[in-house]
């Protein structure tokens, strides 16, 4: 896995060199690397959801204070922690990371990454998936979404929708395509090695009352158990955006998801 140190120090060179930013980019990669992430998480995935300002499902850094959202800029920026639109951010993801050019607009995207296209089934995480919504104009790709697992993709299109989380449904009849940039190695490179897994890492309850405790990751499970104010499951895995956990000696799936804090 690659040396935490280094990424920081790549997002700490990165916001000195592009201005203006808030100094948030550095703080959320310092938070990043070092939570307790269970082995097989992806680094850049999480590091990516720091900027939607909430916690999502599959959000496995948890803050003491509310995350930052990046509003959504007409033009290209150089700054992460400001304002980004569709292409900017995962060209300053790329840029970042791993030095890489990918394109600042979607139809450079598009002619940059035509020879690494790849079947909807075989999408991971970080990959990139382009769109187009101007085929009458003589477009190629007029919106691009990165992937980041579990049926998601985080992206930005209006003003009234800045950077978040999204159903990779999204728009499905003018997907162009999805594309793979990164080698086998580059993508090992961020996952959390298995040589330090955090074993069953342990979330606390903080929703007002109590979710569902069920025997399968849906509404149509059969409820097994609730999870009340405070109480603290061990987190197994997760199916279909719903929770796998362990309450005392119950196992089962749970939504509500997104009102679980990490328990040290």
């Amino acid at each position: 896995m690659i040396d935490k140190q280094s990424l920081i120090d790549r997002v700490v060179a990165y916001e000195k060199k592009h201005k203006p930013n808030t100094g948030y980019s550095e703080k959320a990669i310092r938070e990043v690397c070092k939570a307790d992430l269970p082995a097989g998480t992806n680094l850049i995935v999480q590091f990516v959801q720091q900027f939607t300002g909430k916690e999502e499902i599959t959000d496995l850094v948890h803050w003491d204070k509310d995350e930052f959202r990046l509003p959504y800029s007409n033009t290209y920026r150089y700054s992460l922690d400001g304002s980004v639109d569709c292409s900017s951010f995962w060209w300053i993801i790329y840029n970042i990371f791993w030095g890489m050019n990918i394109g600042t607009t979607s139809e450079k995207m598009y002619f940059a990454l035509k020879d690494k296209k790849i079947s909807w089934e075989q999408r991971r995480p970080l990959d990139i998936i382009l769109y187009n919504f101007k085929a009458d104009q003589g477009r190629h790709a007029s919106h691009v979404a990165g992937y980041i697992g579990n049926n998601k993709i985080a992206h930005t299109t209006s003003p009234k929708n800045p950077f978040r989380i999204q159903d990779d449904s999204y728009a499905s009849g003018n997907r162009v395509g999805v594309y793979r940039i990164l080698t086998d190695a580059q993508y090992n490179d961020i996952i959390v090695g298995e040589q330090k897994p955090i074993a069953n890492p342990k979330y606390i309850y903080k929703g007002a009352t109590y979710t569902n405790l069920r025997d399968k990751a849906s509404v149509s499970g059969k409820k097994i158990g609730r999870i009340n104010h405070d109480d603290v499951v061990e987190y197994l895995g997760s199916k279909d955006g719903w929770w796998n956990v362990r309450l005392g000696k119950l196992t089962g799936y749970c939504a509500n998801t997104h009102l679980f804090k990490l328990y040290k």
